[in-house]
């Protein structure tokens, strides 16, 4: 027992060891499809400048390219679709979701 417990101490203490030291943060590729229109998207709207997020947007109403290049990326012309790393999210709660939880990281790619 006393072997076992000085195993697994050893073993721990040299995990937070290799986990102690400067986070990584994760970079996306990431681009905001909405319509001013869209009450959805004025919904991600609103909280992105609440929350001071600054992320690449296209305006699928008075831009038929970036109309096609949605429903090219996501598969449906659909808004608000966030797509993150080449998967679409559609619901602009999921989409408020996804960026929340990934607000630090989007703030130290933005900077």
């Amino acid at each position: 027992m006393k072997y076992l417990l000085s195993f697994f101490l050893f073993f721990s203490t040299f995990s937070l060891v290799q986990t102690y030291g400067a986070e990584k943060h994760q970079t996306y590729d990431i681009t905001l499809y909405y319509s001013p229109q869209c009450p959805y998207s004025k919904k991600v709207l609103s909280y992105l400048k609440q929350s001071g997020i600054k992320i690449p947007m296209k305006n699928v109403r008075g831009d038929s390219a970036a109309r096609d290049e949605l429903q090219q990326r996501g598969g449906h012309l659909v808004v608000p679709c966030l797509i993150v790393n080449g998967e679409a999210i559609y619901d602009s709660n999921d989409i408020i979701d996804w960026l929340s939880a990934h607000q630090e990281d989007l703030s130290k790619s933005s900077s």
